[in-house]
């Protein structure tokens, strides 16, 4: 699997001899859903890349209600970037299903970072495309519920395409809004035939309609 990961756009313009590095320094995990990979709080002392399966970064409240900031699959792989700055996880991260990561300790990687521009440019562009997602959740974060519902349905489709494997709670925890609500939303597209729900599992059937909501809200 970690052979998969240095073929990547990531990593695979680095000279053979760094590849080595990272094979011997980097470390394969496996974890089954909802088990936890890493803490808020901790110490970031590893980079970690998702090689399998899907990870979500999750936020407490004060309140103690949790909050997904973002969903991670092999597609965007960096997770744990807090890392770079050489202080806390800022969120946790919690396996979605069943996973396989690689862990690449924190030295080993900036030192790739040091001495190799084009990787760093790289990973820059990673983070800001993230921190722009991030950005706009947290915009629409007090819009009318049915926006944030198919902004979040059409974020996940770009990397699940349109069977979304998740649960009314998750979608709500994306969403930051009670579960309740998310169901009742959820229910009306249903009933205009824009999407279907099945447990554990919603198909978009009419994404152009969500597009619309989207598009004429902004």
């Amino acid at each position: 699997m970690v052979n998969g990961l240095l073929k990547t756009d990531l990593f695979h313009d680095l000279p053979e001899t760094e590849h080595q590095d990272l094979l011997q320094h980097c470390s394969v995990l496996e974890f089954d859903k909802r088990e936890i990979i890493f803490r808020e709080g901790e110490e970031a002392e590893a980079i970690w890349f998702i090689l399998s399966g899907w990870v979500r970064l999750v936020k407490h409240s004060p309140e103690g209600r949790s909050v997904t900031v973002i969903v991670m699959t092999p597609k965007e792989p960096i997770c744990g970037v807090s890392a770079l700055g050489y202080g806390m996880y800022t969120a946790t991260a919690v396996a979605a299903s069943h996973v396989q990561v690689a862990k690449v300790p924190r030295a080993t990687f900036t030192g790739l970072l040091e001495r190799y521009p084009f990787f760093s440019k790289k990973v820059i562009e990673i983070c800001c495309k993230r921190i722009r997602e991030m950005a706009f959740a947290y915009a629409i974060a007090y819009d009318p519920v049915d926006l944030r519902l198919a902004h979040i349905l059409l974020r996940l489709s770009e990397d699940f395409g349109t069977t979304l494997p998740f649960t009314h709670k998750e979608i709500s925890e994306m969403g930051g809004m009670a579960l309740e609500t998310s169901i009742r939303v959820l229910s009306k597209m249903k009933q205009k035939g824009w999407l279907k729900v099945r447990r554990g599992e919603i198909s978009l059937l009419r994404p152009w309609e969500l597009r619309k909501v989207v598009h004429h809200a902004h």
